[in-house]
């Protein structure tokens, strides 16, 4: 499984008002019924029924929750505590208005209207970060997501991604694998907006075509501006496209398309140029292979090599010299571009296939002059610098994947510069074993930076291609297709930064089908509909009968605050003290102390959780640690300290009582209870001798022996004649004996002290 986006929780489903989030081409509307997708003329219901195992389903332990991101509607759901019973985890979705299609990594819903909304991989994720097992797979009523959770700590994080495309363009009738090749064609019209050139290298029984689209403020057209067609038939026409920039000066870029088949594969290159009105549907300029099988055009690239202010065209011939292969450097000029070549690169001893690829690969070592990456089927890519005579006669750097493997090379790309170090960078990829090496550029070249993995075994990197800044954070993205065995074909964004490509994609697009070829064409479209975000577009090939080509919008995700995380991750983007989502606790009843079964990751913001994890029982605001404990009728544990009333030393609002040594139910001894221990121990401490039963408060005096029975500090001798309830200290004389003894109440506490009579 490959991990995505941590979300940005900013809304739990409980019960309240309902509230809507939108990204491009997507929008939803929630509340405690559910979920409303809305992707062009289709809305989805969504309802999740619950989790469990077998056929126990609940929502006790169920938080569910959702998120608006750069790749879409991101919903999730963290499950608090393991749900009884055997087997694997369950989590169980209806959906209305559509079908699902497809299962395993990702899958599709399909409106009754026709619009789809892909279901991005779904990714699951324990307390520590562990990624579990999950796969998709779609019911009669809707989809359930089976996740392995064995060894699993709880709480899991479940989350998939909604994503539709902004655009989705379908190739003519006959397809002819529209959507396999595609590029950014530039600003042809000089309008301020991107536009794009769309191949289809197998129409009419490999004659081909391609197709150009011009962007604007309402995105992407959907209807061809030009169609260019070779002329020929079998020409493999489109198995390369670029947008070449300005080959002569006129203020538009202009386009070139390869047909590599052409005239017994000699091949052929037709340049076409820009205008006001946007491509001319007739070539400018048409260069053809010096002979057969040379294979000319299999690669395409537009370079300004000598800065002179026209870009040339680099084209690939790996079929030249017995398949060692050949490069050949065709200059602009305001005259547009000559057919005659002003520089040939010869293939390498020992490799074979050169110019099967090849790319701007931009300013790499920052001497003013951009530069060309060229691949091979040998298993190698090599860098040709720039200079002011043209391009370098031998290569600055060759790179190899260090297996000898034959399809490094198959895949390069130029990407802009991914750190913001002011150097341009570039990606070869190795489809065969699965990897793509990104290097970066410094002022001595080229050097690996980073190795990026796909799914196990082969097919990514049969793509890739420079994206643009898509999340407008100042650093230029990085687009990997990938053709997964047995499994959809994807698309990955890798989002650069000043560290460099984050090593794990940051958005992950999931084809319908197994062989629909999704993501073998990738392209980033520049910026089609003018909102300041670069955009990106990704083929199937073989979807339907004709072939697709999805557009997505670039989205805001800035990092406002300046404390390295975008706003789609960062929690808080105006506050730098406020970052990641961390896990935090329910805190049912608003007291501030969250309860430690009940967990979920997310973000401060979110009402009804707290970093806290001492509750004790969170359905009643007057229990937790902050609470002084009382005495009460139910020996409630107020603090949670696990002490309740007379166990616990803290407990306050506690009685006064006093032992009751000579039963006559006044006390001398203090001691606080909630309740009495037993009868022994009583409230009234009024007893001025505990040693006499006789002798207390509520006795009655004898007159004339000298005794204070009643404790009123009164001898019946000295005119005491009955019981009182004295206040006061009293003295009494005792047994005749000479000895007096004072009992003094002070405050709460009785002190008793002795003194001799003179």
């Amino acid at each position: 499984m490959r991990p995505i986006r941590r979300p940005l929780l900013c809304l739990v489903i409980a019960s309240g008002p309902t509230l809507a989030f939108a990204s491009p081409a997507l929008t939803a509307r929630y509340d405690a019924d559910g979920t409303r997708l809305s992707s062009g003329p289709d809305v989805y219901a969504l309802r999740t029924v619950g989790v469990g195992r077998g056929g126990e389903l609940g929502r006790s332990a169920l938080t569910e929750w959702w998120t608006s991101t750069g790749a879409g509607m991101e919903q999730g759901w963290t499950v608090s505590q393991r749900p009884d019973g055997d087997g694997g985890l369950r989590l169980v979705v209806d959906v209305t208005g559509g079908d699902v299609v497809g299962d395993g990594d990702g899958a599709w819903l399909v409106g009754t209207a026709g619009s789809s909304v892909a279901i991005g991989e779904v990714t699951a994720y324990d307390r520590d970060g562990r990624l579990l097992s999950a796969d998709l797979v779609g019911s009669a009523t809707g989809f359930e997501i089976a996740v392995d959770d064995a060894g699993a700590r709880y709480p899991i994080t479940i989350d998939p991604v909604y994503s539709a495309p902004a655009v989705t363009l379908t190739g003519e009738a006959g397809g002819g694998g529209f959507g396999q090749v595609l590029a950014g064609a530039g600003d042809v019209n000089g309008d301020g907006y991107g536009d794009l050139i769309v191949a289809a290298p197998q129409y009419a029984t490999q004659t081909g075509r391609a197709y150009v689209y011009l962007g604007s403020a309402g995105g992407l057209a959907t209807t061809a501006q030009a169609t260019l067609t070779p002329g020929s038939a079998g020409a493999g026409f489109g198995t390369a496209v670029t947008g070449l920039g300005d080959v002569n000066g006129d203020g538009f870029d202009d386009v070139a398309v390869g047909g590599p088949l052409y005239n017994a594969s000699a091949g052929l290159v037709n340049v076409y140029l820009g205008s006001a009105t946007g491509v001319s549907s007739t070539a400018s300029t048409v260069i053809t292979g010096p002979a057969s099988y040379f294979d000319l055009g299999g690669g395409v690239a537009g370079v300004d090599l000598n800065r002179d202010g026209y870009a040339d065209v680099v084209a690939g011939a790996w079929g030249a010299d017995s398949e060692q292969g050949r490069v050949y450097i065709y200059p602009g000029s305001g005259a547009g571009v000559s057919a005659t070549p002003v520089a040939v690169i010869y293939g390498h001893s020992g490799d074979f296939g050169l110019g099967y690829a090849v790319a701007n690969a931009g300013d790499v070592n920052g001497d003013g002059y951009d530069d060309v990456v060229v691949g091979s089927l040998g298993g190698r890519a090599y860098v040709y610098d720039g200079t002011a005579g043209g391009v370098a006669a031998t290569a600055a750097t060759v790179l190899s994947s260090g297996g000898g493997d034959d399809f490094f090379g198959s895949a390069v790309a130029g990407l802009g510069d991914v750190n913001g170090d002011g150097y341009a960078d570039i990606m070869v990829g190795d489809w065969s074993l699965g990897f793509v090496c990104l290097y970066q550029g410094s002022s001595a070249g080229v050097a690996l930076a980073a190795t990026l993995t796909g799914d196990a075994g082969p097919g990514f990197g049969i793509a890739v291609a420079g994206a643009g800044d898509v999340d407008g954070d100042g650093f230029d993205d990085v687009l990997v297709g990938g053709r997964p065995e047995a499994a959809p074909g994807d698309a990955l964004l890798f989002a650069g930064a000043a560290s460099g490509v984050s090593a794990f994609a940051s958005v992950t697009l999931v084809g319908d089908s197994v062989d629909d070829e999704f993501g073998d064409g990738l392209a980033g479209a520049g910026d089609v509909n003018g909102d300041g975000y670069a955009d990106i577009a990704v083929g199937a090939g073989s979807e339907g009968s004709t072939g697709r080509v999805y557009v997505y919008a670039g989205f805001a995700d800035v990092d406002l605050d300046g404390d390295g995380l975008n706003a789609s991750v960062d929690c808080d983007d105006t506050d730098a003290t406020i970052g990641l989502p961390t896990t935090r606790y329910a805190d049912a009843d608003g007291d501030g102390y969250g309860n430690p079964a009940v967990a979920a990751v997310v973000c401060p913001s979110v009402a009804g959780y707290s970093a806290d994890n001492t509750d004790c029982d969170d359905t009643n605001a007057g229990v937790n640690p902050g609470t002084p404990e009382v005495c009460d009728a139910l020996n409630v544990d107020e603090d949670c300290n696990g002490l309740a009333d007379d166990a616990d030393p803290g407990a306050t609002a506690k009685t006064r009582f006093y032992t009751d040594a000579d039963g006559d139910t006044y006390a001398g001894t203090p001691w606080e209870y909630c309740d009495a221990p037993d009868a022994s121990y009583v409230v009234d401490l009024a007893d001025c001798n505990d040693a006499d039963t006789s002798i207390h408060p509520g006795a009655t005096d004898v007159p004339g022996d000298g005794i204070d029975q009643n404790c009123d500090g009164v001898d019946a001798s000295a005119g005491d004649t009955g019981p009182k309830t004295g206040e006061g200290g009293c003295g009494c004389t005792s047994g005749g004996r000479g000895d007096v003894g004072a009992a003094l109440i002070i405050g709460a506490a009785l002190v008793v002290g002795r003194r001799r009579r003179r």
